[in-house]
């Protein structure tokens, strides 16, 4: 005889339904999951949709770009791009709904459905800090054909004793790195000019007067720039040498680009092209304030909106004779000897062109002038014997003057710094020493002054990139 239990029969029914809700439960929670979250089906399809429509917007915005830039380029115009230039383009496209520009240094393009992206995704970013056409810590070629070397001042304690190496905020740091790289150079910064004056980077207007003694700030006649001016483009300098451990200069003075044209017209010397290369006639009869406008002009074309180029600093003179002497070696009848300070500041004639050095130039390549340049002649093909005195010499003629890849820092031309003398009614300083006087007296340490009105065949100059 079977006993019926219907009360058991209820229990499992219960515990069967119970457990049956729970799974129903935790597949509706997996399902949800799925469709909803960070990585759900929902969050998906909205994610693709808006990679979609960003796609769609930078391939018709890079379509109009490239348009722009075609006809720029058709009428010879600059093609470069920038954040600004871009923005520009596309402003009052259907297919764009605006700008974010709460970060100016990186504006969002905003979609039609409000999605957003940087605007520097539409162009190769590294265009506007340099590029191709700037490498930071090595020689280079940019593309006008100008030619850099780097100037190592290495960022180390040693160097930076007092400012140290970890330096964020430059608010008020300027003079402190100012000081260390003073004492770095060392003895080149401590002497005198060639009068009994020294060197200081400071500004001066058209008659020599500094910023306390200037009546007009304004005034670009003295080194080219506004007072204003030359205390940023000094502050930018020095930040710039100690966060990327150094700065670039010319590889050889500036010269012509016309290569039959003679450098003797004081009238209209901004007129003619100046370049960067070897074998041109140098570019001489400009003063101070031509010198640096014309160095300003060398950016003309190149991608250096975050870059500067001017003249040197005479703090920046003094360090590349600091790299010269810390880095390189000067080969002298079949030996090679450290160019040390005693080559630098007494004993030039050694290895530049100076009025009392006799040398053979056996580039046939380069010009040579024994009348300051008033005609050159090609060198000969059994080569130029330079006579003691005279010759005038065109850029990067003889590796005989070149140490550490620079060319002529010793004698040819002296060349204009943005440095200040001390001495009353001449502030104007230039480098170098020159091809008609002698390397002892005129070593590539000296520092020679000048009127904001000198210019002659014997001043040249030599920009800095920064």
């Amino acid at each position: 005889m079977k006993i019926r239990n219907d009360n058991m029969n209820k229990g499992i029914t219960l515990i069967a339904l119970v457990i049956t809700i729970v799974v129903l439960l935790i597949l509706a929670g997996v399902s949800i999951a799925t469709l909803t979250g960070d990585n759900g089906l929902l969050s998906k399809a909205q994610e693709a949709k808006e990679q979609t429509e960003v796609a769609e917007v930078k391939d018709r915005a890079q379509l109009d770009i490239l348009d722009w830039q075609a006809d720029q380029l058709k009428d010879n115009n600059d093609a470069t791009l920038n954040d600004d230039i871009v923005k520009g383009i596309l402003n009052g496209k259907d297919y764009i709904s605006g700008f974010n520009e709460e970060d100016l240094e990186n504006i969002k393009v905003i979609t039609e459905n409000g999605y957003e992206f940087p605007i520097s995704d539409l162009y190769d970013k590294e265009d506007k800090a340099g590029g191709d056409d700037v490498k930071v810590g090595e020689d280079f070629t940019d593309s006008n054909g100008n030619e850099w070397v780097w100037i190592e001042v290495p960022k180390t304690e040693e160097v930076y004793k007092t400012a140290g190496v970890e330096i964020t905020d430059f608010t008020d740091k300027y003079d402190i790195i100012y000081n260390d790289l003073a004492s770095y150079a060392g003895t080149y910064r401590d002497e005198e000019n060639k009068g009994g004056a020294a060197g200081i980077d400071e500004w001066y207007d058209g008659s020599g007067n500094n910023a306390s003694n200037s009546s007009n700030l304004n005034d670009t006649s003295g080194c080219g720039l506004t007072n204003e001016e030359y205390i940023e483009l000094k502050k930018k300098m020095l930040k710039s040498v100690y966060e990327n451990g150094g700065f670039h200069i010319g590889k050889y003075e500036v010269g012509i680009e016309e290569e039959n044209t003679y450098r003797t017209d004081e009238a209209n010397p901004i007129a003619q092209t100046p370049v960067i290369q070897q074998n041109k006639i140098v570019y001489n009869y400009v003063t101070t304030a031509q010198a640096q406008e014309l160095s300003e002009g060398l950016k003309e074309g190149l991608n250096l909106e975050d870059k500067e180029i001017s003249l040197m600093f005479g703090i920046q003179w003094d360090l590349v004779l600091k790299y010269i002497e810390t880095q390189s070696e000067y080969t002298k009848d079949g030996t090679n000897t450290l160019i040390d300070q005693t080559l630098i500041k007494s004993k030039s004639t050694k290895w530049g062109n100076y009025y009392d050095a006799t040398f053979t130039v056996t580039n046939t390549n380069a010009k040579y002038s024994e009348n300051d340049g008033e005609s050159y002649e090609p060198v000969p093909a059994e080569g130029y014997q330079k006579p003691s005195p005279g010759g005038l010499l065109t850029t990067g003629a003889t590796e005989r003057n070149s140490v550490a890849g620079i060319y002529d820092i010793a004698g040819n031309v002296s060349e204009w710094t943005l440095e200040k003398t001390t001495l009353s009614g001449i502030p104007c300083s230039d480098r170098g020493g020159y091809y008609s006087d002698g390397g002892s007296f005129y070593p590539a340490s000296v520092r020679i002054y000048s009127t904001t009105s000198g210019s002659n065949d014997y001043r040249g100059f030599r920009p800095a990139l920064y």
